[in-house]
């Protein structure tokens, strides 16, 4: 009985060792061609520096509007219900209808086939001219312009987003 179980402890044993890859390491000898022995260890992950710069003003007068507050929108994933979920970063115009601020430290690069937008928010009501309805501007109508080279490693560069958005009065609402 105990050779059974000796011998099926050594079958299981084996089976694991396997799965976890120790048959694959690499050779000792010195002669055989390594493809892995000069790649340098690396410990991290992909980032990127960002800007994003804007401007948001009244689609009736062109006036640029204060206080609108501007939401980068990242698509992350979907979650168990369906609902997507979005890193999101908040901005706010100044008084001239502009934002020219620094992202988030260490983002993770965007890529080619990432989703993202950025949503257009009046959160002051009239006192920035009037209440506005919000507005989403796609990634088709942002511009992602790289600054700085990456360091050829994790570090993929600095990059600047831009954007301009128009905002349209609510129904109702007098440019004031």
């Amino acid at each position: 009985m105990k050779a059974k179980v000796k011998h099926l402890y050594e079958i299981i044993a084996g089976a694991i060792l396997s799965l976890l890859g120790f048959g694959c390491t690499p050779s000792s000898n010195p002669d055989e061609p390594d493809p892995y022995r000069d790649m340098p260890v690396e410990y991290g992950m992909p980032h990127a520096d960002y800007v994003i710069m804007g401007e948001v003003s009244s689609e009736l007068t062109n006036e640029p509007i204060p206080g609108i507050k501007a939401t980068f929108r990242r698509y992350v994933y979907t979650d168990n219900n369906g609902q997507k979920q979005y890193d999101n970063q908040e901005f706010t115009t100044d008084s001239d209808g502009k934002i020219n601020s620094p992202m988030a430290d260490h983002m993770f690069p965007l890529w080619e086939r990432d989703e993202y937008s950025i949503l257009l928010e009046d959160i002051d009501g009239p006192e920035n001219g009037g209440q506005f309805d919000s507005v989403e501007i796609g990634k088709d109508a942002i511009t992602v312009e790289q600054t700085r080279k990456g360091s050829g490693n994790w570090y993929e560069g600095a990059f600047t987003i831009s954007f301009s958005g128009k905002m349209e009065l609510s129904q109702g609402e007098e440019q004031q």
